[in-house]
């Protein structure tokens, strides 16, 4: 598949016309048509296909080449994923979206709560579940710290 045929599947996927799709990326109505007219050696610049990778969501290196999956999966994508290899439940996968959601400033002072909550949770008796750890809690942290870099994906955009 040439580049041309990938970037109309892009646009076809978006439900987008050409002139719908030009005007996204900030260019000229007629600007796409030449992208995708079959023997037509114009592709766009390098610059030009970073930014149709950001604003649709696309693989690079899917573009570039052709290899790979076309899009990069979406927050909903990585979430399922994420719910189904850990067991977790609605509630899990509503609390990590709505920490994703989060300004940074929120998300530390969450953090720090839960580290300060952590340290000061007496010793449940046996029966109860066991208490989380204070390595846990930083483990936990530290995963957090990771999702908070990530920050909200734009790559859920139409």
């Amino acid at each position: 598949m040439e580049m041309r045929e990938r970037i109309k599947l892009i646009r076809k996927e978006k439900n987008l016309t050409q002139a719908e799709f030009a005007v996204r990326l900030g260019l000229a109505p007629t600007s796409t048509s030449a992208w995708e007219r079959k023997n037509n050696p114009q592709i766009p610049t390098e610059s030009m296909q970073l930014l149709i990778c950001e604003k649709f969501g696309v693989n690079r290196e899917w573009l570039r080449t052709g290899t790979g999956s076309p899009f990069e999966p979406t927050l909903d994508d990585e979430l399922s994923a994420l719910a189904q290899a850990h067991g977790l439940d609605e509630m899990d996968v509503a609390l990590i979206r709505t920490y994703i959601s989060l300004p940074r400033s929120a998300q530390a002072a969450l953090k720090d709560f839960l580290r300060r909550l952590a340290a000061a949770s007496p010793t449940p008796p046996s029966s109860a579940a066991p208490a989380i750890t204070r390595e846990e809690m930083d483990a936990i942290a530290d995963r957090l710290d990771a999702l908070e870099e990530r920050g909200p994906s734009s790559r859920d955009a139409p």
